[in-house]
């Protein structure tokens, strides 16, 4: 549910609607594979149609293909030999941080704000870590990570130099950045965040990561726990946006996985040092 805003933070929802309508929009080519991928029955040839009208996306597609990450035996020369390796819920992962990066690239040049990136980053990939060590779907668990804060990253790449001064004003006086966001723009990134799902036509299970005030508990570690705790364990990690209120271990996170799924997690340094390098990898 969108965070609850007291009278006198509630603007005008005309006021409110045109701020929203105001934000830019994500790349067509990864809405498309969004909505393409939510329907049952997709045939391969309908997806490679579709992506062939983005060139980038194409060429990023195979060179992931191609990488010594998958060790193939064999060139992947083709858009649909390429997802047909990758899979559907791996492509539309790729489609969603590729349309990103390219939706936040002059906010990008501002220190704090790739700082925001880089977290949401490294929130996927926890969530990817986490929901491999407890089989859950590692590809939706990344995707829905890397959406858990669209709210902010729509903010900063609308305004982002005024999006600037919130980070900095709430890392400087260690202020609620929803409540510094409301102060600047009448609403924050959670309540911009479920506009922009609803907007852009998000698939459910994409939507089920969102950051939420309050979040229900959950009676199995399923994919929104693990986006939860990804987001936790990004800044527990390091890979943080604004100094923390108070620090907590990754060892005393860890302790909200299943004690089965643990012997399967990386230790500290491992899951660092890895994300770490994906990050670099990224740039």
């Amino acid at each position: 549910m969108p965070a609850v805003l007291t009278p006198s933070q509630r603007p005008a929802s005309a006021e409110k609607l045109r701020l929203l309508s105001d934000l830019p929009p994500l790349p067509t080519v990864a809405l498309s594979v969004m909505q393409l991928l939510s329907k049952d029955g997709v045939h391969m040839d309908s997806l490679a149609a579709l992506l062939r009208n983005d060139p980038a996306f194409t060429a990023e597609l195979l060179r992931v293909a191609n990488s010594p990450l998958y060790s193939l035996s064999f060139q992947v020369s083709t858009v649909a030999h390429a997802a047909s390796v990758l899979g559907f819920d791996f492509v539309r992962s790729l489609a969603m941080t590729t349309a990103l990066r390219s939706y936040l690239a002059q906010a990008l040049r501002i220190d704090c704000l790739r700082r925001v990136w880089r977290h949401s980053l490294a929130t996927a990939m926890t969530a990817e870590v986490l929901a491999t060590a407890c089989r859950l779907n590692k590809d939706v668990a990344f995707t829905a990570g890397l959406l858990h804060r669209v709210g902010q990253l729509a903010l900063l790449a609308g305004k982002p130099a005024k999006y600037a001064e919130v980070l900095e004003c709430a890392d400087r006086t260690g202020s609620d950045l929803a409540e510094a966001e409301r102060a600047a723009f009448h609403l924050d990134h959670q309540e911009a965040g479920h506009w922009l799902a609803q907007e852009w036509k998000l698939p459910e299970d994409l939507r089920s990561g969102l950051a939420v005030p309050n979040p229900p508990a959950e009676p199995e570690f399923n994919v929104p726990a693990a986006i939860r705790l990804a987001d936790r364990l990004a800044d527990a990690l390091g890979f943080r946006v604004l100094a923390p209120r108070f620090e907590v271990s990754v060892s005393q996170l860890l302790e909200a996985v299943p004690a089965g799924a643990r012997s399967r997690l990386p230790d500290e340094a491992e899951l660092a040092e890895t994300i770490s390098a994906r990050l670099d990898s990224m740039h």
